[in-house]
């Protein structure tokens, strides 16, 4: 007998993926996002005309909640920043949103489990980008939304977590890869808060920091 398990059909991922949302989302949106969700973890990236066509009129709520749980970024920003701060929701034919490394890691996941698990979606994307500290990087991202104040980290704080765990002589390079992940962004749009703390700050992507709280 068998013991293969088979894909989900798109309605099975998408119910699947509505119940790993949990407390992300307002109960009524989360039916709407977790079919933006779904068809945008196929390719990483999704224009405003096949949201439209996905998801009809009532697409503004879907997008906004994606944005605001860093599970799309939108295309245009400002000055081409690829800041997160930077981005621009614009809700118009002719934009791209793009799905994060690590959100698209969740959403296959939960599509198929129907469970949120950012731990999972840590290790499986570092293990895939050939980190060879991997086992080591759910402890790294766990600590770091610990640490973090109002999802913000700063590079002090990140390369203390570093050298808690064995890893203090790679800090840059993590940092690097937590950016490419879409785990991190750079905050730059506050220089009061980047002089008060002597050091670079980041936004810690809110989808991880809530499944880990």
């Amino acid at each position: 007998m068998s013991t293969e398990q088979t894909e989900p059909d798109i309605l099975s991922r998408e119910q699947n993926i509505e119940k790993a949302l949990g407390n992300l989302c307002d109960r009524a949106s989360c039916h709407q996002l977790a079919r933006l969700l779904n068809q945008t973890s196929y390719t990483g990236r999704i224009s405003y005309h096949e949201v439209k066509q996905l998801l009809g009129e009532d697409l503004e709520e879907a997008l906004l909640s994606a944005v605001h749980l860093r599970l799309l970024i939108p295309v245009r920003s400002i000055n081409s920043s690829l800041n997160w701060v930077d981005a621009m929701l614009v809700l118009e034919p002719g934009e791209i949103y793009k799905m994060p490394n690590i959100a698209r890691q969740l959403v296959r996941h939960a599509a198929i489990s129907g469970e949120w698990d950012p731990e999972h979606a840590v290790y499986t994307l570092f293990e895939e980008m050939g980190e060879p500290s991997w086992n080591l990087m759910p402890v790294l991202v766990q600590s770091l939304c610990e640490t973090a104040t109002d999802q913000l980290v700063n590079g002090f704080e990140i390369g203390k977590v570093c050298t808690e765990i064995g890893l203090g002589d790679k800090v840059g390079a993590l940092i690097l890869e937590l950016k490419g992940a879409g785990i991190i962004s750079p905050k730059l749009d506050s220089f009061a808060e980047v002089q008060r703390a002597g050091a670079p700050i980041y936004e810690i992507n809110r989808s991880v920091l809530l499944g880990l709280s």
